[in-house]
């Protein structure tokens, strides 16, 4: 069930920042010749959500991710990799572990309060936990 849940939650995602200004590629008898795929307004039209909105979350991820790898740096731990969803870190122990279910149990957090917030069922919250 994980994997699906996941998978549902990253194709949302993916409505979102699909990329737009893709170029298509033909070859006419050994001849390259590109021409756009379609027209910038033709494409945002039949988007499900606006493209800002996965910007934003990718840029709210990417500032969370970089708040924890701030603390655990402090605290003389070598960060190795971080993405949008997962920080790598050398030397990985209970210390580090603390950094990280802190920052994940506020996340869990600030989830309920905006689903209490907004009237939500907090049962629609495991999607994203």
């Amino acid at each position: 069930p994980y994997d699906i849940e996941k998978s549902f939650v990253n194709t949302f995602y993916g409505f979102c920042v699909k990329r737009l200004n893709e170029e298509m590629t033909k070859y006419y008898k050994g001849d390259r010749k590109k021409k756009k795929a379609k027209e910038y307004g033709e494409q945002i039209g039949k988007n499900v959500l606006s493209t800002f909105i996965g910007v934003y979350i990718s840029a709210h991820a990417r500032r969370n991710l970089l708040k924890v790898v701030y603390q655990l740096e402090i605290k003389g731990y070598r960060v190795l990799y971080v993405d949008t969803d997962s920080i790598k870190v050398l030397f990985f122990d209970d210390g580090a572990k603390a950094v990280i279910d802190k920052y994940n149990d506020d996340i869990r957090k600030r989830l309920l309060r905006k689903c209490k917030y907004y009237n939500i069922s907090e049962a629609y919250a495991h999607y994203i936990l």
